[in-house]
């Protein structure tokens, strides 16, 4: 299921870069069967957390929020990442593997405790980089691309690699009600409107987009002090833990969301059981032009979201590292 959500994601950011001018009628219909699919997965995602039994806990914070990374922890990445890299350089990429220690039984970190972007090449050569692809693996290696276009890359003996490592510090959350649609928040330096709700969840509009627009994560309350969490999670805080016992049991397994046009917010308000034909009725050359021009985030519960809930996001701080070449 992941490697088709993200398969559809590369071919919808593909349709979206296609200029009115260059799509054929049958190009248009195509890329309305895409939306289509992507479009089905809110119910699909919003049916999946239904049919999860949960049960309620009193509410505590570190039940639901990532544990920040100490700094022995943070040391110890940095360490890795710096003396334990393999480095390649061909004439327009930049390749970095790491195999990390620090988290090896919990593959679960990894993206969200620590992310890493290209800062800068310094090097006697001049060179002007536009970074136009990176990738990050999600398992024990650390595998960084870093790939440009229009230049080569030819780099002197000194040269170094500048990364930017950002650690999980902390997490920022705000406490709403069903009464505050429409209301401007803030999280994280990141502003958003908190949109609409829908049965078991909630969307919300960040107001400008980012470079790496983290997904919101959701504390849903059945009443002021009892929140739900399903049993899937129930599982990973027993059973798991015992299991491995470097499982972390911070993980929010009752809260999930996806990033998506507008667009499907507003089809699925207007009618949620819209059928395909009445769905491609509605794509057009315009329609595709426009779709990236609001994102809106769907935030699920396993529960109907009550008069109470906690939206949060994490914090990050950054550390800066030279890799030799």
């Amino acid at each position: 299921m992941k490697k088709q959500i993200i398969t559809l994601l590369a071919l919808f950011f593909f349709c979206v870069t296609l200029s009115s001018q260059e799509m054929t009628d049958e190009q248009v219909k195509m890329i309305g069967e895409v939306f289509y699919n992507q479009f089905k997965m809110i119910e699909a995602e919003s049916i999946n957390k239904k049919s999860q039994e949960s049960f309620t806990m009193n509410y505590d914070s570190m039940q639901f929020f990532e544990k920040p990374l100490n700094e022995n922890e943070i040391q110890s990445i940095l360490n890795e990442i710096k003396n334990k890299n393999s480095l390649t350089i061909s004439a327009n990429k930049i390749e970095l593997n790491c195999n990390l220690t620090t988290f090896e039984s919990d593959f679960l970190k990894r993206d969200k405790y620590y992310y890493i972007e290209f800062n800068k090449i310094i090097s006697s050569n001049k060179l002007n980089l536009e970074t136009i692809k990176q990738d990050q693996s999600s398992n024990e290696e650390v595998s960084i691309k870093f790939r440009w276009k229009n230049e080569v890359v030819n780099l002197d003996e000194n040269a170094k690699i500048i990364l930017d490592i950002y650690f999980l510090s902390g997490t920022d959350f705000i406490i709403l009600n069903k009464e505050e649609l429409g209301k401007e928040f803030e999280l994280a330096n990141k502003k958003y409107l908190l949109l609409d709700i829908i049965d078991n969840f909630i969307v919300v509009k960040p107001i400008e987009l980012g470079r790496r627009e983290r997904l919101l994560s959701l504390v849903n309350f059945e009443n002021n002090l009892m929140a739900y969490k399903n049993k899937t999670s129930e599982f990973y805080l027993t059973e798991g833990s015992k299991q491995n016992p470097n499982y972390k049991q911070h993980h929010n397994y009752s809260s999930n969301a996806l990033a998506q046009s507008k667009f499907y917010y507003e089809t699925y308000k207007e009618d949620s059981k819209i059928s395909k034909d009445k769905f491609l009725a509605k794509v057009d050359h315009e329609l595709i032009n426009s779709m990236q021009d609001e994102i809106v985030q769907f935030v699920f519960n396993t529960e109907s979201i009550g008069d109470k809930f906690i939206l949060y996001r994490p914090i990050y701080t950054k550390r800066t590292i030279e890799i030799e070449k």
